[in-house]
Parts: structure tokens; C-alpha cells; sequence
């Protein structure tokens, strides 16, 4: 921790002794005011509880109790003077008056030991104060996370030497048991066959572990069909056995290749397909699954249906209770929307993220279920009809929701560069603070109100670490990868791990992934 300048010492030492007199005085307004400023400085703080300790211990507060024995009673009026100080008439001539009989005293001990009673009384009220205080703080805004060093934790292991691997999605159980799913590839263009990876952390390696066998879910959409690639976009893991991934398949139909929502499941033993209600969609993908409880799962998507003129987008939402998934019926005003991700609080409380392709109301789009109906949201006036797409929902409480994007990657048409968004949920509106032109965060994960991290890249293409603290955000610095995408990131007790991707620009001017890669906090 830094050294406080002089000022700063001044200024807490000045504050220490209106706390003093407070005290001497009993002046509750003045201690509370002090206590609410020391909730904000921990130097203050632990001056203050270092002054009740020495009261304690070293008898300083005895001298107090000793000064006010000074007290004199004359003529049933209390003066308070010095002890042993006499003022000068006193001195010199005896009163004309008879005095009031004194009041009998009580022995020394026994006003000694009243004093200490009392200032225990106080202090503990005082402590009891400070313990309310950061309770109730904690209740909403618990203790964050803020002291992280982000180095390089693991290479992703490869399939073969000729295999590119594509990270897209992470879940952290623990920080001994960690899931990583994406892709593989056999070059850096993806026109090769494409295989979906699935990685496990056990706390010393990375191992990559079989998915399941799609073929035989292609082959209950239509006879004669051939599973020509699949990939993962999103994973979500409630338990080390009950852990969801989602993405797509490409199945060869006829003359053309479809893509099909792919679901699969992991037990705690192997990974195993799960019908989904819309995998017989053409042109089905799942971008984000997310997880409540193991009753209450939901995953987002788009179709995009092969030979159909005009030019139709569907956006899909799935929610599994626990025993089937379901494909909610979404209002006529959301068609058109890409769905990138979902975050839900419970089954009633379900917010969704994403774009707009056409129309008037094109723009980042956000919804909102409330077990009734959907509600799409008011964005802040700044991101009416902007071109960026929301990528990325954390739902922390029903009043603490954030959500974050930029520029997507992989839409069906470029998009000019646009403002990062970041925005936050208070429970009666969002806020938004735009960032850079063509910073993009793509995905984010909170272990608390008071830690979120989102990650994406910067407008060069660097990695990209978003960090926020309760009051205001930062960024990480990120020197691992000079060109670098960030697509996921989670956090397990004090450990966050986030996975990217390499990239180079190709003859076309476009990002080319040329290799994924793994990164935990230190």
C-alpha cells in the first residue's frame, strides 16, 4: 500500500481528534459521521482501532477520569477548573457566605471504575456501529476481489501438430476443475473439417475430452444426412457433474450444408447429446447457455433458415426445467434479432442480449422475462440505433445487472466500427459508458457486486481486461499477445480464468485465429 502524503496524514489525525473529543462528549452524530468516513479509508479506520487499544491497555483514558475529579461543587453550582489550580479572590479572603454542605464523594476506585464501565459502554457501542455498517455494506456490495496479477497459466494442449484450436467459452467449478470448450480445426482458415474441442483443467494440465457422437441426432432430423463439423460457442457448469455446453452442427443435406443447434451434457462420467427443441431448425445456432440451478437453465440463439426469401433471422430462446428443454414463443417484434447471450437470476427473472439486423429499431437490443412475458428494455439515448451489438449479460441481482459488447464477430455482415458498451442495471434503468471506437468485451463473469471482469479486445487488436471494483472500472494491462481476441472468462473462489485466440490478418484484410490459449490470475 502506498505511503499517505502529508496531507493525507494531517487531515486523518485531524479527523482522530474531532473522534476524541466526540467520545469526551458523547456526541453520537459526530462519531457516526467519522465512522461513515472511516468505512472509506482503512488507514482511518485502523487508527481508530489502534486508539482503542491503547485506552485499554496503557491507561491513557485514567488521566481523563482523574481531570474530571477536578470538578468543584460550590453553592450547588458545578465549576470546572484545573486540579490544583485556585482563582485569585479565592485566594485572598473568605466567602461571606455560608456554602451549601458538599455532597458526599465517592471513593476514587469507585468513580475509576464507573469511568471504565462507561467507556467499555461507548466503545462497544461504537465497534457494534462499525460491524452494522460494513454488514449492511456487505449484504449489497461484499468484499471485492481488486489485487490481481493476470499472467500466461497454460497452453491449451492441441489434437495433432497439424491442428488449430478455437477457444470460445470457460466455467470455472474450482480452481482444480476447469472446463474450456471451442473447436478444432486443421488450418487457420477453417475450411477444413471442424471438430468441437471440449478441455478439462484438473489443477496440473489441460486435457482435451471426447464429446459425444452427434451423428446419430442428425440422422433424427432426416434420413441420409452426414455431420460434417461441429463446434461449441458457450458452456455452463452448475456442478463438477452437471455441466451444459451448447453450439452447432454442420450436417450435409442434399446438396448443402445446414447448420443444426447442438446441446450435450456432462454427467460427471461423459459427455452425452441432448435434444433440443429447435435442432431440427435449418440454420439453428446457440451462442450462450447459462445456469440458475440444475432445474433452471437457459441458452440463446438465432436461426437463419436456408433458402428462404426474403432474408429471415429467428431468434431462439431455450429454457430446460430440469427434465425437457422448450423453445419460448418470442413476440413478432423481436424478429430479426441475433441473440448472443442470457443471463437469469430466476425462472422469472431472465434477461436477454443482442442485436437487431433491420427495421427502425435496429441496434443493440435487451429484454427482459418476468415469468409472463418478454419486455424488450430502453436503451440510453447514446446507443438508440448504434451499429454495435450486445455480446455479454452478468445478472447479479434483480437491481445489479451488466451488460457489455461492441463489435461482433462472425455477423453476417460487417459492421462499421462502434463504441464499446458497457451497461448497468439499477433496477430502474441502465446506464451506459461507451468506450473506445472499436474496442469490442465479449463475455463477462462477476464473483460479486463489487468484482466483474469483462474481456474482449482493444481497437488494435490487443487482449482486452475489464475490471470493476465497486466504484469505478479499470484495465488490466495485457503484454502476453500482441494481436489477441479474449472470449470468455470465469472465476472460481480467488482465481479468474480467461481463454482467447491468437490472431493475424489474412490477404483479405480480415483476423485470421491461428491458435487459442488459456490465462488464470496468479
Amino acid at each position: 500500500m502506498p505511503e499517505p502524503s502529508s496531507l493525507q496524514r494531517l487531515l486523518r489525525e485531524r479527523t482522530l481528534n474531532r473522534y476524541i473529543t466526540a467520545l469526551e462528549k458523547g456526541d453520537l452524530d459526530a462519531l457516526g459521521d467519522i465512522m461513515k468516513r472511516a468505512e472509506r479509508d482503512a488507514l482511518l479506520e485502523a487508527m481508530i482501532l489502534e486508539l482503542h487499544e491503547s485506552y485499554q491497555t496503557d491507561g491513557q483514558f485514567l488521566a481523563l477520569v482523574q481531570e474530571e475529579n477536578a470538578m468543584e461543587i460550590e453553592g450547588g453550582i458545578h465549576k470546572s477548573r484545573p486540579a490544583g489550580e485556585v482563582s485569585g479572590p479565592e485566594q485572598q479572603q473568605e466567602p461571606d457566605y455560608t456554602p451549601a454542605p458538599r455532597p458526599r464523594k465517592s471513593p476514587l476506585w469507585f468513580q475509576v471504575l464507573a469511568a471504565l464501565l462507561l467507556l467499555a459502554c461507548l466503545i462497544g457501542g461504537v465497534l457494534l456501529y462499525m460491524r452494522f455498517q460494513r454488514s449492511s455494506q456487505t449484504a449489497t456490495h461484499p468484499a471485492a476481489v481488486v489485487h490481481y496479477n493476470l499472467c500466461l497459466g497454460s497452453i491449451a494442449p492441441t489434437g495433432s501438430q497439424s491442428s488449430h484450436l478455437e477457444l470460445n467459452g470457460v466455467a470455472a467449478i474450482s480452481p482444480n476443475n476447469v472446463w474450456a470448450v471451442g473447436s478444432e480445426t486443421s488450418n487457420t482458415l477453417y475450411s477444413g473439417p471442424i471438430s468441437a474441442l471440449i478441455e478439462h483443467w484438473d489443477g496440473t494440465r489441460w486435457k482435451i475430452v471426447p464429446g459425444a457422437d452427434a451423428g446419430a441426432l442428425a440422422r433424427s432430423i432426416a434420413r441420409n444426412v452426414t455431420v460434417t463439423g461441429t463446434t461449441f460457442a458457450s458452456l455452463a457448469a452448475i456442478s463438477a457433474d452437471d455441466i451444459w455446453a451448447a453450439g452447432s452442427m454442420y450436417v450435409a443435406e442434399k446438396s448443402a450444408v445446414v447448420n443444426h443447434s447442438l446441446i450435450e451434457h456432462w454427467d460427471g462420467k461423459k459427455w452425452q447429446v441432448v435434444t433440443g427443441p429447435d435442432s431440427a431448425i435449418q440454420g439453428s445456432f446457440l451462442e450462450n447457455v447459462q445456469a440458475v440451478s440444475a432445474n433452471d437453465v437457459w441458452a440463446v440463439g438465432f436461426a437463419i433458415p436456408a433458402n428462404v426469401v426474403p432474408f429471415a433471422i429467428t431468434p431462439l430462446v431455450e429454457h430446460w426445467d430440469g427434465s425437457r428443454w422448450s423453445l419460448m414463443s418470442m413476440p413478432a417484434s423481436f424478429q430479426g434479432a441475433f441473440l448472443y447471450a442470457v443471463s437469469a437470476v430466476s425462472p422469472n427473472d431472465v434477461w436477454i442480449a443482442g442485436s437487431l439486423s433491420a427495421g427502425a429499431s435496429e441496434g443493440p437490443l435487451l429484454a427482459h422475462w418476468n415469468g409472463q412475458s418478454w419486455q424488450t428494455s430502453t436503451l440510453p439515448d447514446a446507443l438508440v440505433g448504434s451499429a454495435s451489438d450486445l455480446l455479454a449479460l452478468k445478472a447479479i441481482s434483480t437491481n445489479d445487472v451488466w451488460a457489455v459488447g461492441g463489435l461482433a464477430s462472425g455477423t453476417i455482415n460487417d459492421r462499421r466500427a462502434t463504441p464499446m458498451m458497457i451497461m448497468h442495471w439499477n433496477g430502474r434503468r441502465w446506464n451506459a459508458t461507451p468506450e473506445p471506437a472499436g474496442a469490442s468485451l465479449q463475455a463477462i463473469a462477476a464473483s460479486n457486486s463489487r468484482d466483474v471482469w469483462a474481456v474482449g479486445k482493444t481497437v488494435t487488436n490487443q487482449a482486452l481486461v475489464e475490471h470493476w471494483d465497486g466504484q469505478r472500472w479499470s484495465s488490466i494491462p495485457q503484454s502476453q499477445h500482441r494481436s489477441a481476441i479474449l472470449t470468455g472468462v470465469s472465476i472460481a473462489g480467488d482465481k479468474v480464468w480467461i481463454v482467447g485466440n491468437t490472431e493475424e490478418m489474412n490477404n483479405n484484410g480480415r483476423a485470421a485465429i491461428t491458435g487459442a490459449f488459456v490465462e488464470s490470475s496468479c
